[in-house]
C-alpha cells in the first residue's frame, strides 16, 4: 500500500503547482540519495547461511506467488473483515513454516535475518533520512505511472476500506494488518529469504530486481506496481546498509501508517 495517490491528488486540489514542483525537487534528491546507497553495495555472490537447497525452495515460493498472480486475472480485490483476517493467518502459517523449516535445518533466523540489532541506535538517522527520501520518490513514480495509464490515480482496496469503514474495529484491524503483520510478514518473506536466498549466488543486484518485482506483482494492483516496485528496492538496500531485517519492517510499517493517515486526511483523495 502506498500513500503517492493521496497526496498527489491533494496537491491537485489545492492547485498549489509550488508544491507539486517541490515534491519533484525532493523526488530527485531522493533518487541521487538511493543511487549513492546502491553503488556503495557490495557486488558478487555472498556469504550467507542459506545453501543450494534454500535456494530451491525460494525457487518453488515465488513460482507459487507468481501461480497465485496468474490465477488472480488482475481482477479486482475484495477487501472484507473476513479476508484481512484470512491474510493475517496465511502470513502466519507462511511465516512459521519459514522460520520451522530453517530451525530444522539448524540455520537461526536470528543471525539469518540479523534480528539481534546491536547497533540500532546509530542506524536510526540512517533509516529515518531513507524514509523520508522515498516518499516522494514513490509518489513521483506513482504519478507517472497514472499518467501512462491514462487516468487518475487508483487507491488500493485496503485503502478504500479503511476509508470507508471507520469503526473501531474495521479500522484497528486494518491499522494491524497493514502497520504491524504485513511489514513484519513480508519483510521476512521477500527480503529476508527470497531475497536473502537469492543474492546468496546470484548477488545483491539482479536478486534485488527480482525480489522486487515479485513484491510488487503479488500486490496485484496495476496501478500501484511501479510504487511498490520503487519502495521494495529502496527497502533491500536498506536492509544492506543495516543488515538486519527490523529496519525495512520498521521503514515499510511507518509507510504504510503514513498511508493510512494520509487517507483519513484527504478522504476525497482515497
Amino acid at each position: 500500500m502506498h500513500m503517492a495517490d493521496d497526496v498527489l491528488a491533494a496537491t491537485v486540489l489545492w492547485g498549489n503547482h509550488w508544491l507539486a514542483a517541490a515534491v519533484a525537487l525532493l523526488a530527485g534528491l531522493g533518487a541521487v540519495y538511493y543511487a549513492r546507497l546502491w553503488r556503495s553495495l557490495p557486488r558478487g555472490p555472498l556469504d550467507s547461511p542459506f545453501t543450494i537447497a534454500d535456494a530451491g525452495i525460494a525457487s518453488g515460493l515465488s513460482l507459487w506467488f507468481i501461480v497465485l498472480i496468474v490465477r488472480s486475472g488482475g481482477g479486482p480485490q475484495i477487501v472484507s473483515s473476513e479476508a484481512i483476517a484470512a491474510s493475517a493467518i496465511v502470513y502466519a502459517v507462511l511465516v512459521g513454516l519459514l522460520f520451522g523449516m530453517l530451525a530444522i535445518r539448524r540455520i537461526s533466523p536470528v543471525k539469518a535475518f540479523g534480528l539481534w540489532w546491536r547497533d540500532w541506535r546509530s542506524a536510526m538517522p540512517l533509516l529515518g533520512l531513507s524514509f523520508l527520501a522515498i516518499l516522494p520518490v514513490v509518489a513521483i513514480v506513482q504519478w507517472a505511472a497514472s499518467l501512462l495509464g491514462g487516468g487518475k490515480p487508483e487507491s488500493q482496496p485496503l485503502l478504500d476500506f479503511w476509508v470507508a469503514n471507520p469503526d473501531f474495529a474495521s479500522r484497528a484491524l486494518v491499522a494491524g494488518m497493514a502497520v504491524i503483520v504485513a511489514p513484519a510478514a513480508e519483510e521476512a518473506i521477500f527480503r529476508g529469504y527470497l531475497y536473502g536466498a537469492a543474492r546468496r549466488f546470484a548477488g545483491p543486484t539482479g536478486s534485488m530486481l527480482a525480489a522486487s518485482l515479485l513484491f510488487a506483482a503479488v500486490h496485484i494492483h496495476l496501478p500501484a506496481f511501479l510504487g511498490l516496485f520503487a519502495l521494495a528496492m529502496a527497502l533491500n538496500i536498506i536492509y544492506e546498509k543495516t543488515g538486519s531485517l527490523w529496519a525495512p519492517v520498521i521503514m515499510h510499517g511507518a509507510f504504510n501508517a503514513c498511508s493510512l493517515a494520509a487517507a483519513v486526511l484527504w478522504p476525497e483523495a482515497a
